[in-house]
């Protein structure tokens, strides 16, 4: 019931029948913070019952000047015996005669597998009485299930700023995610 967005723009849920929003979707290497607001203020759009949090892609002047930033990461699961790689990298210059123009591009990649073993019950339980008088509850029928899943993301995150002074900024910003179970 929270208004959720990016970079201040409204994120849709991406089903008709919820309206919670996907946040595993994206990525925190192209993040640089949140901003949460526990309840709707007066200058924020009413479409929200509960409050507000706001994803903050990186931006150049957050790093200062000339920034750059690799991260690899590899996981391993055993249930899967599979090794799980994510890759991403970050760069960003401020330019222009005073200093006032910034570029920030972030880049994020990961494939991971991974799985689970559960067991579901399909069918209420049920108390019986045996014939020597005990009883006990029994579920007409137990699953016994196995996941293996392979998730894919992928994520850029491209921003141009020009601070013009210390009131006024101008920017263009773009992102792309890509999420696959």
């Amino acid at each position: 019931m929270n208004h959720i967005s990016i970079d201040g723009v409204s994120l849709p849920a991406p089903e008709s029948s919820t309206r919670s929003v996907a946040l595993d979707v994206i990525p925190i290497e192209i993040l640089e913070r949140l901003e949460v607001h526990k309840t709707i203020t007066p200058d924020m759009d009413g479409d929200a019952i509960g409050g507000s949090v706001n994803l903050k892609t990186i931006s150049r002047f957050d790093k200062g000047g000339k920034f750059a930033s690799i991260k690899t990461q590899f996981l391993y699961n055993d249930l899967v015996d599979a090794y799980s790689p994510m890759v991403s990298v970050a760069y960003g210059d401020v330019f222009g005669e005073r200093g006032n123009m910034g570029l920030m591009v972030a880049a994020s990649f990961q494939e991971r597998e991974f799985g689970s073993d559960n067991m579901e019950v399909d069918g209420p339980w049920e108390e019986e009485t045996a014939e020597d008088g005990s009883s006990g509850f029994f579920a007409p029928e137990i699953e016994f299930r196995e996941y293996e899943v392979t998730r894919e993301r992928k994520a850029i995150s491209l921003n141009f700023e020009n601070q013009v002074n210390e009131n006024a900024t101008f920017f263009l910003r773009g992102a792309y995610n890509y999420f696959s179970d």
